[in-house]
C-alpha cells in the first residue's frame, strides 16, 4: 500500500519533470522575437484652421496645436500656377513639402506640408504662395516620429466625378491625410473620407480618415477618394503615415496553454 501512494506521489513530479525538459527544447529551438505593437493615431481637432489667400503673397493666421500633438499637416490647394514655390513655417521653423500634385493643362497645385513635434499652443503659421490659394491644417497624436510619413499618392482626374486614391501601407493601423479640389464645387467625401474644413463653398478641403479610425488597420492596399458635382476635375493628393511603436508590454503575454507563458517584457519564444 505504502508502495502505491509513494508511486501515486512521483508520477505528477515525473509529469512536470518532463514537461519543464520540453519548454527548454523549445526555448533553445527557437530564437526570441520582439512582439511589436502600435499605438493608435488621434485627431487634435482645437488645431483645425482654414487659409485663404485671394492672390498671390503671404498670409499670417494663429494656429493653436495641443501639447499632445506629434505631427502637424496642412494642406493647401494653389491656382493656376506652374511653378512650385509655396512654402510654410510654424512657429519660425520651415514645413516640409511632403507631395504635390499638379493639373497639368492649367498648372493648378495642391500641397501637403508637415512638421515633426510642432511646438504646442497658440503660434503663427506663415504661407507664402504666387497665386490664390485655400488650405487648412490638422495635428495628430501617436504618430510615428522616426518614420513621419509612409506612403503618399497624388490624381488629377479632367471630367471626373470621383477619384479615388490607393496606394500600398507598409504597417497597419496607417491613418490619411489629403487635400481636394474640385472646379465646380459640391465636394463631399467619399471612400473611407471624411471632409474636415470645406472652404469656398465646397471646392476644395483637407481630409483625413478620422470618421473611419480603423480604415487601414491592415497593412497592403489602402483607398481613401473624394466625390464631386460631376463634370469637374479633381486635383487632389494623400499621405498615409504611420502610428508610433507602443513600448513592450511589462506584464507576461499569454500564449497557448500547452506551451504555458513563454514571453516576458515584449520577448517571446
Amino acid at each position: 500500500m505504502q508502495q502505491d501512494q509513494t508511486t501515486a506521489r512521483v508520477r505528477p513530479l515525473r509529469g512536470q519533470i518532463l514537461f519543464s525538459l520540453f519548454k527548454c527544447i523549445v526555448l533553445i529551438s527557437f530564437p526570441l522575437f520582439p512582439v511589436s505593437v502600435f499605438a493608435a493615431i488621434a485627431h487634435d481637432t482645437p488645431s483645425q484652421t482654414a487659409l485663404h489667400i485671394s492672390a498671390g503673397g503671404t498670409q499670417t493666421v494663429s494656429l493653436t496645436v495641443a501639447a499632445s500633438a506629434e505631427t502637424l499637416l496642412c494642406g493647401t490647394y494653389e491656382g493656376d500656377t506652374g511653378t512650385d514655390n509655396m512654402n510654410m513655417t510654424y512657429n519660425g521653423a520651415s514645413m516640409t513639402l511632403a507631395t504635390t500634385s499638379v493639373y497639368q493643362s492649367s498648372g493648378d497645385r495642391s500641397d501637403i506640408f508637415y512638421k515633426i513635434n510642432p511646438s504646442s499652443g497658440a503660434n503663427n503659421l506663415i504661407v507664402n504662395g504666387s497665386n490664390g490659394m485655400r488650405g487648412a491644417c490638422q495635428a495628430y497624436s501617436g504618430t510615428n516620429q522616426s518614420t513621419a510619413i509612409d506612403v503618399m499618392q497624388m490624381s488629377s482626374n479632367a471630367n471626373a466625378a470621383s477619384v479615388t486614391l490607393t496606394k500600398t501601407t507598409t504597417v497597419a493601423n496607417d491613418w490619411a491625410f489629403g487635400v481636394g479640389f474640385s472646379n465646380t464645387g459640391g465636394l463631399t467625401a467619399g471612400t473611407n473620407a471624411t471632409l474636415v474644413t470645406v472652404i469656398n463653398g465646397a471646392q476644395s478641403s483637407d481630409f483625413d480618415n478620422s470618421g473611419s479610425p480603423t480604415a487601414f488597420a491592415t497593412a497592403g492596399s489602402n483607398s481613401i477618394g473624394l466625390t464631386g458635382s460631376g463634370g469637374s476635375f479633381f486635383n487632389a493628393n494623400v499621405v498615409f503615415f504611420q502610428p508610433a511603436a507602443a513600448a513592450p508590454a511589462s506584464s507576461p503575454i499569454k500564449v497557448p496553454d500547452f506551451l504555458g507563458s513563454l514571453c516576458w517584457n515584449g520577448w517571446c519564444w
